[in-house]
């Protein structure tokens, strides 16, 4: 139904052989996760931006290949200027859950 269709788009993949990545209106915070496979802490970035984008660009010619939204609230597992390769994931989010995350340390 309509809630598998959301959590089959629940993450960022890399579509090509090989592609440089870059961000546009980015800002995130450090975050630790859970690894789903190991179950080990990943250091990872949480997007706390609303209008975050990633751009996959060709190396070689430098034309880019595609530009996807990464939602507020996604864990990034890269940098911008990284190299990724086809199936590696960029980032993932919980498509059920809205999140609230701060960009400062405090008591609220």
């Amino acid at each position: 139904g309509i809630a598998g269709g959301a959590a089959v788009n629940a993450n960022v993949k890399c579509n090509y052989e090989e592609a440089k990545i870059e961000f546009d209106e980015l800002r995130t915070v450090p975050f630790t996760e859970k690894d789903d496979a190991t179950g080990e802490n990943v250091k990872c970035e949480m997007v706390v931006s609303r209008l975050a984008e990633c751009r996959f660009i060709d190396q070689n010619t430098g034309i880019v290949l595609s530009t996807v939204p990464v939602p507020y609230g996604s864990s990034l597992y890269y940098k911008s200027g990284d190299v990724v390769k086809r199936g590696d994931v960029i980032a993932k989010w919980d498509p059920f859950n809205a999140v609230i995350v701060t960009e400062y340390a405090g008591k609220l």
